[in-house]
């Protein structure tokens, strides 16, 4: 009974795996659109199109840089909430990442939209918009394009900020797979939950 009952409980937490499987990363990629410089003086607000501006720590962005970076989600109907990860490079510089502030959020509808809000400096907005099917479950589509958009605070004294707007234009879906030791885990226990029952039967036939 013992080894019944551990064969049991590995395969309960063996099958409760496929659970992490409703977790997705991403992995994209893109080019800088256009930018805008927004800043305010004793007329009231003003903006303008910029090339390039100084940038946190990744030392400037330039209309025409491409930029990579990656995020995770929980594709659950209900998954609107806290963001599991995301990532934002430029030329190999990591310039956001997770914080208290970062969120997903899913839109299930004839539409589906995948809206992520990431970071505070700067603070980061992501855009995918795809077909739908009411109570499917959600697949993301890495055959779509996305927007993205940042925007961070300057030190030019108007108090003002530039924020970029990108053309995501290369998805991948890198959700991890189980390695080939937990199936080979999978199959032990099953093999043994049968190898039990079989000595049970026959205890039973023979009594």
């Amino acid at each position: 009974m013992k080894k019944v009952f551990a064969a049991t409980l590995m395969m309960t937490a063996l099958c409760s795996q496929p659970a992490l499987a409703k977790i997705q990363t991403i992995a994209f990629s893109g080019v800088v659109d256009s930018m805008v410089h927004f800043g305010w003086s004793p007329e009231g607000p003003y903006q303008y199109d910029i090339d390039s501006g100084a940038a946190w720590d990744s030392g400037g962005v330039a209309v025409g840089d491409r930029f990579n970076g990656s995020f995770t989600f929980d594709d659950a109907p209900s998954a609107n909430g806290a963001a599991t990860s995301f990532a934002l490079q430029f030329g190999g510089t990591q310039v956001s990442d997770l914080d208290n502030h970062s969120r997903v959020n899913l839109y299930r509808g004839a539409t589906d939209r995948l809206s992520i809000s990431a970071g505070t400096g700067p603070s980061i907005n992501v855009d995918f918009a795809q077909a739908g099917t009411p109570g499917q479950p959600f697949v993301f589509n890495t055959q779509q394009s996305g927007t993205i958009s940042a925007g961070w605070s300057t030190p030019w004294g108007d108090g003002g900020m530039n924020r970029f707007y990108g053309r995501i234009d290369a998805l991948a879906n890198v959700t991890a797979v189980p390695e080939p030791s937990t199936y080979a885990m999978l199959l032990g226990g099953l093999a043994l939950l049968g190898a039990q029952a079989r000595r049970l039967r026959a205890r039973r036939s023979v009594a």
